[in-house]
Order: structure tokens, then sequence, then C-alpha cells
């Protein structure tokens, strides 16, 4: 049996009681591959997991059952019209006790469907089990370094054949075939690589087109990968040609910023205090207003978690060893370009660790 998901499960058995709940029907696919250790499609619903203080009963698609016929503490069964999810929670859980769902994931449609066919209470929840998964454990870890590691391996392989010439989708096969054949499980859900050219570098969520790379500017590239359904998030900007003075500023000016976030990481800050003194630092070099997002973000089996690194949002989490982050300053010149710098990072008690530039310093790349 993985110890890790006993004890990931133990955790969230701990935590129903301070919600006031006796059990959670879990329901996203992150959660329920945090739980199983098995990736689950984010398009279809295959599963139901239902965690009381003291039990668990996963319930799965019969086109799906064999695979977690091993998770013997969770008690597979079919999920059929035969065997109705509801009768399931109301065997397990007395009508005056309440159940949670995952209010962010369950659709309308079978929330109402659930709530008047069970004798039970139902409260609708955020965030359980996103803030036990802030935390990561070491197999967590393992499966998040070999991603940063396929990441920097590919970013390496692709950086010589961006030329005049290619396109911005051609790049993004590219690096999908070679993340394949480097044997990552493909890109985070939701997450393409984004390619982004000339002009466009200035638009941080450009779409990738079939613009054609061209001589004396810039190139913006911004992906990551899967390891077990565990991200990584890694951004380079490169000028094609002789870069210009003005290109050569910014570039000098995000990495800087980029190096006071991570400073600011070393002394375990709060993400606030981390997006403040990064913005700050950009302001004090004159382009404030052109820092247009979050210093960075928590990332896992999501490519977007927690913590989030804003000076406005109430962040309740503060940093600590073992969280994975996302540090991404970047500086945009609307109709002239953009530059983006990221890498993803594990905090530790001896200090923050670049996990996709384990060999390499920003001037390498």
């Amino acid at each position: 049996m993985n110890q890790f998901l006993t004890r990931r499960l133990h955790h969230l058995q701990l935590t129903l009681p301070d919600h006031k709940l006796v059990g959670l029907l879990v329901s996203s696919p992150a959660n329920l591959t945090y739980l199983t250790d098995i990736p689950f499609s984010p398009l279809h619903r295959e599963a139901f997991l239902l965690a009381t203080t003291n039990t668990a009963q996963l319930f799965v698609s019969p086109l799906r059952l064999s695979e977690f016929s091993h998770l013997h503490h969770l008690h597979p069964q079919p999920l059929t019209k035969d065997h109705p999810l509801s009768v399931s929670i109301d065997r397990c859980i007395d009508t005056h006790q309440t159940l949670g769902i995952e209010a962010d994931d369950l659709r309308v449609e079978e929330f109402n469907n659930l709530k008047s066919k069970v004798k039970v209470k139902i409260k609708p929840t955020t965030d359980i089990i996103v803030t036990l998964r802030i935390i990561k454990d070491p197999q967590e870890i393992k499966h998040i370094t070999k991603a940063c590691q396929l990441t920097t391996q590919t970013w390496q392989w692709l950086k010589p054949q961006i030329h005049p010439g290619i396109t911005e989708k051609h790049i993004s096969h590219l690096i999908i075939d070679h993340l394949y054949d480097l044997g990552a499980d493909g890109t985070p859900a939701g997450f393409e690589p984004f390619i982004a050219s000339g002009t466009y570098t200035a638009v941080p969520h450009h779409t990738t087109s079939n613009r054609h790379i061209r001589a004396g500017e810039p190139v913006l590239v911004d992906f990551g990968c899967c390891v077990h359904g565990y991200a990584s998030d890694f951004t380079r900007t490169i000028f094609v040609g002789k870069p210009t003075r003005s290109y050569l500023h910014i570039e000098s000016t995000v990495q800087a910023a980029y190096k006071q976030a991570v400073k600011s990481l070393s002394q375990l800050s709060s993400p606030q205090q981390v997006d403040q003194a990064t913005r700050q630092f950009i302001t004090d070099a004159g382009f404030g207003d052109n820092f247009i997002h979050n210093t960075g973000h928590g990332l896992g089996l999501e490519i977007h978690e927690p913590p989030h690194f804003h000076h406005q949002y109430q962040e309740p989490n503060l940093l600590q060893p073992n969280m994975v982050v996302a540090i991404e300053p970047g500086i945009y010149l609307p109709g002239k370009f953009g530059y983006r710098w990221e890498n993803t990072i594990l905090l530790t008690k001896q200090g923050p660790r670049e996990l996709t530039s384990l060999s390499e310093n920003p001037e390498d790349l």
C-alpha cells in the first residue's frame, strides 16, 4: 500500500470535523488524483470518492474500475444505475449529519439531483483538499522535480531551433513532441505551450498562432509538462538576432526583479510581501504600470494553485517548506514587446531551489 496515499486520506479525514462535516464527496479530478495517484479526465465524470471521518469508498466508472483494484483502503465499487451514489451516501451517513460537496466542481444539475435523492444534509464547500495539497509530500516533489527536468531539457534542445521563418505553432508542436519523447505524460490541463513573437510578446495571454518568427524581434516561450499528473511551469524570452538596447534594458530589469523575488522567498515571506517587493523593484525602475499580472502562483496537480502572489489577494497561506511555486515577473510594452522570466521553485528549509534551472544561470538561457 502506498503510504503517501493513506496519509493523504487520513489528513483529509482529520480535517472534516473542523468544517462541521462527517464526510466529503470528492469529485474534482485533481483531488481524486491526489487521493488515488491515478489521473482523471477533466472532461468526463469518471469517479466520486466518499470520505467520512472513518471510512472511504471510491465509486468508479465500470470502464476504469480494474485500474483501482489495488486501492483496497478505498473499497472501489462500480458507479452504475444499479449501484447509485445516493444509496451509498445514506448507508454511510445518518440523516442528521452533514456531507460536504465540492462547490467549485460539482455541476448544478448533479447537485440538484443528489440533493433530491439523499436524506442527509448537504453543505457546499471549497478548498478543503486544495489546502491540504499546498504542502507537497516526498512523492509529489519527486514527480514535480522530474517534470521540471524534462522541461529544462526540452528548452535546451529547443532554443537553437528558434530561427526566422519558423512559426509559433511549429515551436509549440516541437515542444510537445520532445516532451513525449523524453517520457512526459503530456502538458498540464488547459496549458498548451504558449508562444508569442514580435509585438505579441507584450500580450501576456496571446494565442499561439501561425505567425512566422522574424529576425530582429523577441520570442517568448512559456510551457510545462506533467509527470504522474504533476506539473512544471517555465518561461524564457529570447531575441532572434542582435538584441536592441531597449530589449537588453528590459531583460536586465526583469531578471533583477526575479532575483528580488527569490530573495524574498528565501526569507519565507508571505506571498503578498514577495509580490510587493518584486512589484516595487519594477516600479522603481520605471515600469510599474507594465507589470500587469501576479508575481507567481503555486502549482502541483494543477498549473495554478494556492498560494497566489499578489498584494491585493488576501492569501491565507504563509510560505512554508515543501511548497512548490512558480515565480514569473514580466514587463510588457504595448505595441513594442514584452519580456517574462519564470522558474518552478521548491521551498526548502535551506532556501528556495530552482527546479527548472538546476544547472544553469539566468545569463546562460
